[in-house]
């Protein structure tokens, strides 16, 4: 006896309203929400997201296929981008969604100040 799991539906990633979509404007970072359908008998094993090529970022994701993940933005220039997000299901295969969006604004870090909060000659 043999046992073997056969998908004949293929995957499809459905982002949710609330998510980055294609096209998108980012003035601050965003989210991506929405749901991997795997389809009956298969699971879901890992999925991602990478900007311009960039290093996969993990996502996590629930038993139903579930994910709602912020996106880092802190690596990101001025301009437009290329969001990839992946999905593997238990058999090997993968599929993607890409989204092109452009980030017109980035949140801003402090990380220094001067004078030093306790200089005393200032000037």
């Amino acid at each position: 006896d043999y046992n073997f799991t056969l998908s004949t539906q293929a995957s499809d990633i459905i982002l949710d309203p609330a998510s980055v979509q294609n096209g998108a404007t980012l003035s601050a970072p965003g989210e991506l929400v929405g749901r991997v359908d795997m389809g009956a008998g298969n699971s879901l094993t890992s999925l991602s997201y990478s900007i311009d090529g960039g290093a996969p970022v993990s996502m996590v994701f629930g038993a139903g296929g579930s994910f709602d993940t912020a996106l880092d933005l802190s690596d990101a220039a001025l301009g437009n981008h290329s969001i990839v997000i992946t999905a593997t299901d238990a058999l090997g295969n993968s599929v993607q969604e890409t989204l092109g969006v452009t980030v017109n604004a980035l949140p801003f870090t402090v990380t220094a100040l001067t004078p030093d909060r306790y200089a005393t000659e200032v000037g």
